[in-house]
């Protein structure tokens, strides 16, 4: 789990609608999340209604969107702008590929955890 997010509001439309708008204004990178579904869970009429059972995400399968859009030009455009700008000096905390540990030395990897 990345992270929970939890919404509260006077009805259940409130709630809806204010749990939507924190997860449309999230951006995760880097790895695969579930958000595209639940936006559109979120969104969904039915769902909206309260007109939801057990077998809500099959019945309302055609409705929903299971995966994020694919990367577009303005991804390929931040993406290269980023590349271009980021920090690459040998100290950066991104850039340290020693194989950081909290409370243990660094090691660069494929060396072995066990001291010679």
């Amino acid at each position: 789990m990345l992270g929970k997010v939890i919404a509260w509001g006077e009805s259940r439309s409130e709630a809806n609608d204010r749990l939507r708008q924190a997860l449309c204004g999230v951006e995760v990178v880097g790895v695969t999340t579930n958000r595209a579904l639940l936006t559109s869970v979120l969104a969904d009429e039915e769902f909206r209604r309260g007109a939801v059972t057990t077998d809500f995400l099959n019945a309302r399968r055609t409705h929903l969107q299971f995966g994020d859009q694919p990367a577009g030009d303005l991804d390929a455009v931040l993406a290269a702008a980023w590349c271009a700008t980021r920090c690459t000096a040998a100290d950066a905390l991104w850039e340290d590929s020693r194989g950081w540990r909290l409370a243990a030395p660094p090691r660069a990897y494929g060396d072995s955890p066990i001291a010679a």
